[in-house]
């Protein structure tokens, strides 16, 4: 069986990334829903709504992709933490 080798910090630090990555997605998202409200001002009931609606699925969707990409952040380290616990235990104090 091929060795296996993981660089545990880059693997970390790409969860780190992830995760600031996904605070941005959110916080567009959440941009999204004042714009929402500024849009929604074009004077006429159907412009409204479907501005409305176009806006309320971008932030719905935003927030879905957010969700996802700290999820994979989340995995990420939670790989990083396995791979150390293994080298610690497989290989003590090397």
């Amino acid at each position: 069986m091929p060795r296996i080798e993981v660089d545990t910090g880059a693997v970390s630090a790409a969860g780190a990334r992830q995760q600031e990555a996904a605070g941005r997605i959110r916080e567009l998202s959440g941009r999204l829903a004042g714009a929402s409200s500024a849009a929604c001002m074009a004077g006429d009931a159907a412009v409204n709504a479907a501005l409305g609606a176009c806006l309320a699925s971008w932030q719905d969707s935003l927030a879905m992709v957010s969700e996802s990409v700290g999820t994979l952040a989340t995995n990420l380290e939670g790989a990083s933490a396995a791979y150390t616990g293994t080298d610690e235990r497989a290989i003590p104090g090397g």
